[in-house]
């Protein structure tokens, strides 16, 4: 049992997502960034689909009422630290994994490099599947713990604690840092109607920076910067969405589709931000400047390749 004595500003129960049911209205969600998911998970030997809590911005509190294991992922400068019974205070890196036991405090401090956090727990947070996930949609009220964010007082189930048996050795520090490093330019492939825009705005999308909004959500990341002009009308008939998808309302200013993004969209796609940096995405904070780099359907798989390769190289 985990009981949370503050959640932050925005905390939720987060797992793989909800695959194959956006043709029924049902969100994938997910956590923002599957890659810190799956590494925590398997840093304490959870299955890397378990679910585990993800927290945004920091200021998070919670204790452990049994020992359990824990990990910290998704930041270069986060940390986890365990106030003991005795008053003992161990600060724990990201990419750890530890064992807190009967007693200990947990405590998440804010962070400034990620807009998220994944804290994997010794055998998942056990709550309801419904559409073969645990993930929180909190927009649709779906999921997790009565479809909302965690708050004071709630209680957390978890899985088997057999895990505590199976922590692996913290990850190569170096290549951690690379791969959870900001990354502020994200690569897109056009479409599917990039067509419906001037060419001088086609250029402006790769040419110029834009400001991630403080308007930021789950559902989509707001950018602010100079306008996307549409050769007509913005507004298209409503077709389907994916996370990454980079509509343009009639106002010129990109809103790309997060975790929680709707099913259905009415707004044209420029682009789409290509697979391999998703993760990127979801750690991307309000106010960072971030740019866009066009690249082939060929390169964005190699790119894939690429980014598995190194998120193999870490897990143990």
């Amino acid at each position: 049992m985990i009981e949370i004595q503050t959640a932050g500003p925005f905390t939720t129960i987060q797992d793989r997502g909800r695959q194959g049911y956006q043709h029924i209205g049902v969100p994938t969600s997910g956590a923002l960034d599957d890659d810190a998911l799956m590494l925590g998970n398997a840093l304490i030997g959870n299955d890397t689909t378990c679910a585990a809590i993800e927290i945004c911005f920091g200021g998070f509190h919670a204790s452990v009422d049994r020992p359990t294991a824990l990990c910290l992922t998704g930041s270069i400068k986060a940390q986890m630290i365990i106030h003991k019974p005795t008053g003992e205070r161990l600060e724990i890196a990201c990419a750890v994994p530890v064992i807190a036991q009967d007693g200990d405090r947990i405590e998440i401090p804010p962070f400034g490099d990620t807009l998220s956090v994944l804290l994997a727990i010794g055998g998942g947070i056990d709550v309801a599947v419904i559409y073969g996930s645990r993930s929180t949609t909190v927009n649709a009220q779906l999921g997790g713990l009565e479809g909302r964010c965690l708050k004071e007082g709630d209680r957390l189930d978890c899985g088997s604690a057999e895990t505590q048996n199976a922590l692996a050795s913290p990850c190569d520090k170096d290549l951690y840092q690379a791969h959870f490093a900001p990354q502020t330019n994200l690569r897109i492939i056009a479409g599917p109607q990039d067509f419906w825009f001037t060419p001088d705005a086609l250029a402006t999308l790769t040419t110029t920076p834009f400001s991630v909004s403080p308007q930021t959500s789950r559902m989509g990341m707001r950018l602010s910067g100079e306008g996307l002009a549409h050769k007509g009308p913005a507004d298209i008939i409503s077709d389907g969405m994916v996370r990454g998808a980079i509509q343009v309302p009639a106002d010129g200013q990109p809103i790309i589709a997060m975790a929680d993004h709707g099913t259905m969209g009415g707004y044209t796609k420029i682009a789409c931000v290509i697979s391999a940096d998703l993760g990127a995405l979801g750690r991307l904070r309000p106010n960072l400047k971030i740019t866009f780099e066009m690249v082939t359907a060929q390169e964005a798989k190699q790119a894939l390749e690429a980014k598995s390769a190194r998120l193999r190289a870490l897990m143990p």
